[in-house]
C-alpha cells in the first residue's frame, strides 16, 4: 500500500487549463505479522526487518486479519482473542475459550476459532456474537477457507483434515498425515498443509491430487502466502520463517524467537458496482470512467491534522487537498473549479509513506 496526498491550487485568472493527470501508484505486499509464542510478542516484518507490534502477550499463536485491517491475535495460554486495530489499540474481543490454535474469517467477515481443548470450531460476528459452527473433532489444530466458502480443518489426532461446507456438512478431504498444524490456499485454489512432526509441507490440488511441495523442515506451524504468491512457513523448532516461490525454491527470510501464527497484512480496498457508457474516437476522443475516492473543498475542513502531520499542508486555507491509501494501479486527478470559477490549475502528488 502507498499513502499519497493529492494538493489542487487554483489561481483565478482568465482562461482555464484542464490538467489530466494519471499516477501510477506502486504498492509492494503487505507486511507479514508472526506470533512469536514463547516471547509473548507479535512482530511486524517488512524486508526481513522485524519491529516489535505487540508484547505483553501470553502465549499467543494465531493470527488473523480482517477486511478492515485490524488483527486478531489467539492466546493460547488464556483462551482470549485480542483485536488490534492498525495502530495498535488493542482490546479484548474474546475471551473464556480453550486451547486456541487457528484463526480465520470468511468472506462476510465472521471470525472462526479452532478450540483444541473442546474439539470446536467457533463462530464469531464482527461484532462478536459467538455460536458453535461445529463440535466433536478430535483435536482440531488448523484452519483455512477456500474460495468457495468451505472451511478446511486440521485434525491432529485424526491426522486428516475435514471439509466443512457453509452449513457444516463434514466430508473427509484427505488422511494419512502426520500431525497437520498449518493449512493455506493459494489463489488458484491449491491446498497447503503443514505437518509439525513430518517436517513435510504437501500441496493439494482442488481435486485432492497430493504432492511434496517441502520436506526436511524443521517443526512446521504457520503458513502464509503473500501477494506475489510466495509461501511463507514458521520453522518453530530452528526459529525461522522460510520463502518457498511458487516453483519451490526455499530460502531463509528471516530468523525470530518461537515463530508459530503468520498473517499477511491486507490490501485495503473497497470498489464495486461501477458502470459506464460513451463514445469512443481516436487520439484525446477518448472514454473516461471516472469516480470519486474523496474530495473536499478547503483543506482544512475534513483532514487538517493529517494533512498537517505529513509536513506538506498548503500554504493557502483556500488550497485543496486529499490524503489517501491506495492499492497499486491508475488513478486520475479531475480538477474543477469551485462555485464555477475558472484558472489556471496545479496538480501535485507526494508519496508519503
Amino acid at each position: 500500500m502507498k499513502k499519497i496526498i493529492l494538493r489542487r491550487l487554483v489561481v483565478t485568472v482568465a482562461g482555464l487549463i484542464m490538467p489530466v493527470l494519471t499516477l501510477q501508484v506502486s504498492a509492494a505486499p503487505g507486511d507479514l505479522y508472526v506470533a512469536n509464542r514463547t516471547q509473548g510478542t507479535v512482530t511486524r516484518i517488512n524486508s526481513s526487518l522485524g519491529t516489535l507490534f505487540a508484547n505483553g502477550l501470553n502465549g499467543p499463536f494465531a493470527l488473523a486479519f480482517d477486511g478492515s485491517g485490524n488483527l486478531f491475535v489467539a492466546e493460547q495460554s488464556t483462551g482470549t482473542i485480542f483485536k488490534f486495530t492498525p495502530n495498535g489499540t488493542k482490546s479484548t474481543f474474546a475471551s473464556g475459550l480453550g486451547v486456541l490454535f487457528a484463526l480465520a474469517f470468511d468472506t462476510s467477515g465472521n471470525l472462526y476459532a479452532v478450540d483444541e481443548g473442546s474439539g470446536s470450531i467457533f463462530k464469531f460476528t464482527p461484532d462478536g456474537v459467538k455460536s458453535t459452527f461445529v463440535s466433536g473433532i478430535g483435536s482440531p489444530v488448523s484452519l483455512a477457507f477456500d474460495s468457495g466458502g468451505n472451511l478446511f480443518v486440521g485434525d491432529q489426532v485424526a491426522n486428516a483434515i475435514f471439509k466443512f461446507a457453509p452449513d457444516g456438512t463434514k466430508t473427509t478431504f484427505t488422511s494419512g498425515l502426520n500431525d497437520p498444524v498449518g493449512l493455506a490456499f493459494d489463489s488458484a485454489g491449491n491446498l497447503f498443509v503443514a505437518e509439525n512432526v513430518g517436517g513435510t509441507i504437501f500441496k493439494f490440488t482442488p481435486a485432492g491430487t497430493m504432492t511434496t511441495f517441502a520436506s526436511a523442515l524443521n517443526g512446521p506451524t504457520g503458513l502464509a502466502f503473500d501477494s506475489s504468491g510466495n509461501l511463507f512457513e514458521s520453522d518453530t523448532n530452528s526459529n525461522t520463517i522460510f520463502k518457498f516461490t511458487p516453483a519451490g525454491a526455499k530460502s531463509t527470510f528471516t530468523t525470530t524467537g518461537s515463530p508459530s501464527g503468520l498473517a499477511f497484512e491486507p490490501t485495503l480496498h473497497q470498489l464495486l458496482n461501477i458502470s459506464t457508457r460513451g463514445f469512443v474516437g481516436t487520439g484525446d476522443a477518448v472514454l473516461i470512467g471516472g469516480f470519486i475516492v474523496g474530495g473536499n473543498g478547503l483543506w482544512k475542513d475534513t483532514q487538517q491534522a493529517a494533512i498537517e502531520a505529513t509536513g506538506l499542508a498548503p500554504t493557502d486555507d483556500r488550497e485543496s487537498a486529499i490524503l489517501a491509501t491506495l492499492p497499486a494501479g491508475a488513478y486520475t486527478a479531475i480538477v474543477s473549479g469551485a462555485n464555477g470559477t475558472t484558472g489556471i490549475a496545479r496538480v501535485d502528488v507526494f508519496n508519503v509513506q
